[in-house]
């Protein structure tokens, strides 16, 4: 009998009613592409111990011996999507009692016509398949644990019981990934260019610096808020001494890939009494010109490309830098930090915020506006390279799970250099 039934896996009362429906349990379950996020790892698996039935004793020669054991087929694709689904997957699997096999080299297409034809691509290494068998008769803890960030933007897990994290998520220690430098390939002058040509083309709103997700400004600036009153000492909505009218500090912050001043009126206005804004795109830098010029707290617009941005030193309380170093080469990002770092007043604060992968991959290159995310871990080694001491990191909570995770780094310059 064949029946299609819409099913939403975080649901597990809808899972169970859905066994119960049908009599019983299942014997296989197929899940391709569902595992798009980290956050549906431990959900999809849960459903999938509710579906299928678990492999106890049997009698010799019964239906259910003949049956084999109940199995799960699990595709999906390597995404950058905050942890290393490769390796979570698998570890989450085992916990709920499943025998767990990477099957991707067994796969063998067969085909009347070639895969160009087709129009079909191959296989490559970021596509896995993965079967799980469940060998033993789950137990009532045997969905306990699931994945959770903490404070500090490691990966735990967390127990259903609420009782705290139970382990970090680690590994035997391996040798670190070598950096993906996609600008190589065609030269760095290239690089600078097509990201150039992209940022030209796009809207000059708000709407436009946001690739169409203005949903996100919003928390985005509050935490931003949050992260940054804590290093300045500033209690949420109150000042302090050395303050201004207005409750703004007495000096001076540079916001850096301003594009339309987002950040320099939602976050660096109320905030302090002078802000610098340099943005490389014309027409950006133009429309945050055309709004904010006459406000008393915007000084200078520069247009410049962070590469060759040379702030004065000593010249800043404050330095924020978001979305920007991603388009950066490893070489430029050092030494603009190093300038950054130089630029900043006796007690200074320089803040980076960036997309990050928080898994050992070795960077994600977008050609469609020349730009490379990199690790958590490898933006750490960048900043001990430049000079730089972590103050703090702490990531983006409230964020669509659809977009790439978000970290905050506080950092001021390191006393030995």
């Amino acid at each position: 009998r064949v029946s299609a039934v819409a099913l939403e896996i975080t649901d597990l009362a809808a899972v169970r009613a859905l066994v119960q429906d049908r009599g019983g349990p299942f014997r296989l379950a197929l899940a391709s592409d569902v595992v798009y996020e980290h956050r549906l790892i431990a959900p999809l698996l849960d459903a999938i111990v509710e579906l299928l039935a678990p492999c106890g004793p049997t009698d010799a020669g019964t239906d259910e011996a003949a049956a084999g054991p109940s199995l799960a087929l699990v595709a999906l694709e390597l995404r950058p999507c905050g942890v290393d689904l490769q390796k979570v997957l698998p570890e989450e699997a085992r916990r709920r009692g499943f025998i767990v096999e990477d099957v991707t080299d067994q796969v063998r297409l067969y085909a009347p016509l070639p895969p160009e034809v087709l129009g079909v691509p191959g296989l490559e290494s970021r596509h896995r398949l993965f079967e799980l068998r469940l060998g033993i008769s789950r137990g009532p803890d045997s969905s306990a644990n699931s994945l959770a960030f903490s404070a500090d933007g490691s990966i735990e897990r967390q127990s259903r019981s609420r009782q705290g994290p139970v382990g970090r998520v680690a590994g035997a220690a391996v040798a670190e990934p070598v950096p993906r430098e996609p600008w190589r390939e065609k030269g760095e002058q290239d690089w600078y260019t097509r990201s150039a040509a992209f940022w030209a083309d796009a809207e000059a709103s708000v709407s436009g610096v946001l690739c169409g997700r203005v949903e996100t400004s919003e928390p985005d600036l509050r935490e931003s808020a949050a992260f940054l009153d804590a290093h300045l000492g500033r209690p949420p909505g109150g000042g302090r001494g050395g303050e201004g009218a207005g409750g703004r500090l007495q000096g001076a912050a540079l916001d850096c890939g301003a594009g339309v001043g987002r950040v320099a009126e939602g976050l660096l206005a109320p905030r302090f009494s002078t802000v610098d804004l340099a943005e490389p795109s014309r027409a950006l830098l133009a429309e945050a010109r055309r709004c904010f010029s006459q406000q008393p707290w915007a000084r200078h617009f520069l247009e410049v490309p962070l590469h060759s941005l040379s702030p004065e030193p000593g010249s800043y309380t404050l330095i924020w830098v978001q979305w920007v170093l991603l388009y950066l080469t490893d070489d430029d990002l050092r030494s603009f930090l190093r300038r950054a770092a130089a630029a900043l007043v006796g007690g200074g604060l320089l803040v980076v915020k960036e997309n990050v992968l928080l898994n050992r991959s070795r960077g994600l290159a977008d050609e469609r506006d020349a730009s490379i995310t990199r690790s958590d871990a490898r933006l750490r080694a960048l900043f001990a390279a430049s000079g730089l001491e972590l103050c703090e990191a702490r990531p983006q909570l409230e964020w669509p799970d659809s977009l790439l995770p978000v970290m905050m780094y506080a950092l001021v310059p390191s006393l030995a250099s």
